[in-house]
């Protein structure tokens, strides 16, 4: 074997080497954008329940504010109409 044929073979296994090194990458880059993905999605869906919840958080403090306030104007007529 020359030298030029034994380059030429390393050229040749070096090639194969970075091609599935570049193959590697790029299913490690899939998978990255997949999770990524998958991470945008849960951000969302997240984002999307805080707000449920912070609406129904207002409407059972305002729930409890108008019967806070209905009971306490009921005691008040209760009250005068003793008096």
């Amino acid at each position: 074997m020359t030298a030029y044929e034994y380059i030429l073979r390393l050229r040749d296994q070096a090639s194969s080497t970075l091609r599935d090194v570049a193959r590697s990458a790029g299913i490690a880059d899939n998978k990255i954008d997949q999770v990524d993905a998958g991470l945008k999605r849960a951000n969302t869906t997240t984002s999307t329940w805080s707000k449920s919840l912070n609406t129904l958080k207002r409407v059972a403090v305002t729930a409890f504010a108008g019967i806070g306030i209905s009971l306490f104007t009921s005691q008040v007529i209760d009250a005068r109409q003793e008096y």
